[in-house]
């Protein structure tokens, strides 16, 4: 049983690394980002939905998440487009070696 489950989990983990290396080619890196936080947010609203009491779900209570929510993402855009949308960590071509110090 053991080996197994061990195997089930390395035989998806590897058809989760190729399917993200396929579509990794094929879409922007932009759109693959705001898919993951989209599908993160959507769980996290479910996550809320089945554990929050009834009583709090009120029309208000939902319309002020979503304009909550709605303002959050507005800002995010907003200022990632402020500053490029990329900031690379060093110019292209040049790569970065740490050397050790020997003081």
């Amino acid at each position: 049983m053991w080996l197994g489950t061990t195997l089930g989990m390395m035989v998806s983990n590897a058809l989760g690394v190729i399917v993200g290396n396929v579509m990794g080619k094929r879409l922007p890196e932009r759109a693959i980002k705001w898919g993951a936080a989209l599908v993160f947010i959507a769980f996290g609203c479910y996550g809320l939905y089945e554990n929050l009491p009834r009583y709090i779900w009120s029309p208000a209570v939902v319309v002020g998440c979503f304009v909550l929510l709605a303002a959050s993402l507005y800002l995010i855009v907003r200022i990632g487009a402020r500053r490029g949308g990329y900031v690379p960590v060093c110019p292209p071509g040049e790569v970065k070696e740490d050397k050790p110090t020997t003081e």
